[in-house]
């Protein structure tokens, strides 16, 4: 999940969800709202690159990916292109 969150960071120049001054306050945010999508933040994100983010965010474990090697894959299989 960290690794996702600092990929999405990466791609996107910003975080899935919005800080606030209390990490209180962030964390329910994480809990309650859904992410940005990654194009928000960034339009020249492609939707295989925007749907590997997503998932290696997901709230449940279940539906990220199991390994940092297979989130290396997926980003791997990715054609080269500049954001």
């Amino acid at each position: 999940f960290a690794l996702g969150v600092t990929a999405y960071e990466v791609f996107t120049g910003g975080l899935p969800w919005e800080r606030s001054p209390s990490s209180e306050e962030t964390f329910r945010r994480r809990m309650n709202v859904p992410p940005r999508h990654p194009k928000d933040l960034n339009p020249k994100i492609d939707d295989a690159l925007a749907a590997i983010l997503m998932k290696s965010i997901s709230k449940e474990a279940a539906d990220r990916y199991p390994t940092a090697a297979a989130f290396k894959d997926a980003l791997t299989r990715l054609p080269k292109q500049d954001y």
